[in-house]
């Protein structure tokens, strides 16, 4: 059997990591700064979070979702964040 390759979301910048649970597909965009999700069906992506400084890791759990951010600088430290509810 040949698997089946299908596009979820497209026209998305820099990511760097995703994660899924029974319903959605969540990852992190370095180039934007954003926290994105789509169905497992694909569609249209939703933003979770903006502005973040090169979200990094993303995990999620029945209620959130967890991803990590760059530090730049000993001015601009590391990050881990929460968005909830997801």
């Amino acid at each position: 059997t040949v698997p089946t390759v299908t596009t979820l979301a497209s026209g998305q910048g820099n990511l760097l990591a995703i994660a899924v649970d029974g319903n959605d597909v969540y990852w992190t965009d370095d180039g934007t700064g954003n926290v994105m999700s789509t169905s497992l069906g694909g569609g249209s992506p939703q933003t979770l979070a903006t502005g973040q400084t090169q979200p990094q890791g993303i995990v999620v759990d029945a209620t959130s979702v967890y991803f990590a951010t760059f530090g730049i600088d000993l001015s601009n430290m590391g990050t881990v964040m929460r968005v909830s509810p997801k």
